[in-house]
């Protein structure tokens, strides 16, 4: 990672554990989440996590259809505390397809 600059740290690493999976048994489905879901559900959804855990975002992260070099996510949904920037999320992200 040296290569792409310097690496991104939260309290002194980066702590894969800050940002808890929500489980998906649709996760490895072919239709991304928009279609699987309307936005009323969605919607509802993402209001009924905000309710129960205020100081953290839901985020759907998903492959692109036609990307065919990246491996596909095992989780689809994320909890992400507020305090954890895209860069570090990012990062997260990259250590959990690695």
């Amino acid at each position: 990672m040296d290569e792409m600059g310097p690496t991104v740290k939260t309290s002194g690493t980066i702590d894969v554990d800050k940002v808890h999976l929500l489980s998906e048994s649709e996760s490895r489905m072919q239709k991304p989440f928009k279609l699987r879901k309307t936005f009323g559900e969605r919607q509802t959804e993402a209001h009924g996590i905000r309710v129960k855990f205020p100081a953290k975002i839901p985020v759907i992260v998903e492959r692109y259809q036609k990307e065919k070099n990246l491996p596909q996510l095992d989780k689809t949904k994320f909890l992400v505390p507020e305090e954890l920037t895209i860069s570090q999320f990012v990062t997260i992200i990259r250590l959990m397809t690695g």
